[in-house]
């Protein structure tokens, strides 16, 4: 459902259900076939609510983009397949729930340039998950961080009928919570947040190939990811 009250504000919201098979291998490998004696869907209950305003021209804001939205995920009947440090495999299955926000913001300020932020926060917890006799409820769910943010900019400059774009952005992790391999359970141990820097060039160069072919272009990318080499996910 959306809602536009003026030309520069729109509201939304939205409600979806959805049945999953379980992943293909499980804990055990890439290709193993899940036990059909605890085969059963997972169900996904999503929703969200949000809003997006957008201004061609605002003051010193030409072109600028905001939004944020709130969600709620319940993922329900989950089948855990782990392979534990021993080597062998135990099945859990649980429910677990994601709440959390997100937020984008766009702008060219200058001709050419354009910058751009968005974050997350979200908090993701179980709220059933049992294995070995031991309840892990309210544990947090691992490998998913508290927050992110990613910030950056680029630049269009025009070179001889070519569009060079050089592009930088800064790409942040918080720290979260890891799987316990020995117990096969959520753990409260967490891995540090990091940060990476990244870089990138782009150039458009037009082909000129005349007749009916006209003008055809190409484009040619070079990125450079974490330039500053940060060491991360580290136990």
């Amino acid at each position: 459902v959306t809602l536009t009250p003026t030309p520069w504000l729109n509201l939304y919201g939205g409600y979806q259900e959805a049945y999953k098979a379980p992943q293909v291998g499980g804990g055990g490998g890439l290709w193993q076939k899940v036990d059909p004696r605890t085969y059963h869907l997972a169900l996904s209950q999503y929703w969200q609510i949000g809003f997006k305003v957008q201004m061609p021209h605002f003051g010193f804001l030409r072109n600028f983009i905001f939004g944020a939205a709130y969600f709620h995920d319940r993922y329900a009947g989950q089948e855990i397949n782990t392979t534990l440090g021993s080597g062998d495999t135990i099945s859990a299955n649980g429910t677990s729930e994601y709440n959390g926000v997100n937020i984008f913001l766009d702008d060219d300020p200058i001709d050419n340039l354009h910058v751009f932020a968005n974050a997350s926060i979200e908090s993701a917890k179980y709220t059933s998950y049992v294995t070995g006799g031991v309840s892990y409820n309210g544990a947090p769910v691992p490998y998913v961080p508290d927050a992110t943010f990613n910030i950056g900019t680029y630049y269009d400059i025009l070179r001889h009928g070519m569009v060079i774009e050089p592009r930088v952005w800064y790409q942040f992790i918080s720290s979260q919570h890891v799987f316990d391999n020995v117990t096969g359970a959520p753990s409260q141990q967490t891995m540090p947040a990091y940060g990476t820097l990244n870089l990138a060039l782009k150039a458009t160069v037009p082909l000129h190939l005349g007749g009916a072919l006209g003008t055809r272009y190409v484009d040619l990318k070079l990125t450079a990811l974490n330039v500053l080499n940060k060491q991360y996910n580290e136990s």
